[in-house]
């Protein structure tokens, strides 16, 4: 079984560090000059807890299939918004007073976009999503770097809930950048033994995700249908 994984990454903040992140996505194990899929994400960020997002993916040919806003704020993800223009669906997630609303609405109709599912529940203070994952890790740094296994919550669009996930160090995957920190994340539960880990490589000091393997939310088109893309993704700083 594969886990559905929001790999977007990464005013309302004065004197804000402004980053570009590209990520290129490959097969798994094939990485080549040419890439299949390609994501931008400008990050303004004033320290560790705070940060805002804008993230889009491009195919090969350049046409867009996604796009994500996202705001972090002491370092919760208040509110996230995605638009899957493959499939035709925009996600809207908001986090106030200690609950998290999921919203999915079909975007068939680009003038006026359908609500099709919405669930709200209580969070803690360890609920995490794509693009607050990076707050996560840094947070927990030297945890992870001693060897520690770290438990968190993790948000998801498609099952509208926050999901159990605990992460930790684990085997070089990517042999490219001997420095970066290998981790694991999987669930919590016995159902990982289902479940495909998703495989991190981030950078030791600050934590930015650099190598990544697993789902994405991009799909590919094989067999005449739309499916799920199980990929590896390179991030680097734009220059």
């Amino acid at each position: 079984m594969k886990l559905f994984f929001l790999v977007f990454t990464f005013s309302i903040f004065a004197q804000a560090e402004s980053q570009v992140r590209v990520g290129y996505f490959y097969e798994i194990g094939k990485k080549t000059e040419k890439y299949l899929f390609k994501q931008e994400t400008k990050v303004k960020m004033t320290d560790d807890l705070n940060r805002q997002t804008e993230s889009t993916i491009w195919d090969a040919e350049g046409k867009v299939l996604m796009r994500e806003t996202a705001t972090i704020k002491d370092g919760v993800v208040i509110s996230q918004v995605m638009e899957q223009l493959q499939i035709e669906e925009k996600y809207v997630l908001s986090v106030k007073d200690g609950q998290v609303t999921f919203e999915t609405y079909s975007t068939k109709d680009s003038q006026k976009p359908k609500l099709t599912e919405s669930s709200t529940e209580k969070i803690g203070a360890q609920f995490f999503t794509g693009p607050s994952l990076e707050v996560f890790l840094k947070k927990n740094l030297d945890q992870l770097k001693s060897q520690k296994k770290v438990k968190f919550d993790f948000g998801i669009f498609e099952f509208q809930k926050a999901i159990s996930f605990e992460v930790k160090q684990t085997a070089k995957i990517f042999k490219d950048v001997p420095e970066l920190l290998p981790l694991k994340m999987q669930l919590s539960s016995l159902l990982s033994v289902f479940v495909d880990p998703l495989l991190l490589e981030i950078d030791p000091q600050t934590a930015m995700l650099r190598r990544y393997r697993g789902r994405t939310p991009v799909r590919i088109l094989e067999k005449g249908k739309l499916e799920p893309f199980d990929g590896d993704i390179y991030y680097e700083l734009k220059k």
